[in-house]
């Protein structure tokens, strides 16, 4: 079987569907998380997180040094969208996950 340890890549990580994501993966997993979301970064007493994770704030639009986070990551959940029915996020919110081979 794979081993499930390394970073895990998570965009769109403030939004609704990223945050439940990150909390579900921290509470069942052993994976540390780079966390990007267009949103300026959060005041770590405010984000549930714990010390497995780092944030980036990152415009996916464009090349930055976001960029360098997907070096060496497992994986890739791609759930930076603009949602036009906020209400219903599942309903709109694109998802893709890339687990990178080495």
């Amino acid at each position: 079987a794979p081993s499930l340890a390394g970073t895990v890549v998570i965009t769109g990580s403030q939004g609704n569907l990223g945050t439940k994501l990150v909390n579900h993966l921290l509470s069942c997993s052993t994976f540390d998380f780079i966390l990007l979301d267009v949103r300026p970064q959060p005041e770590p007493e405010s984000l549930p997180f714990g010390g497995r994770c780092r944030y980036m704030s990152a415009d996916l639009r464009k090349p930055g040094p976001w960029q360098s986070a997907l070096d060496g990551a497992y994986a890739v959940v791609h759930f930076a969208a603009q949602c036009p029915y906020p209400v219903v996020v599942l309903h709109c919110a694109p998802v893709m996950v890339l687990v990178l081979e080495p």
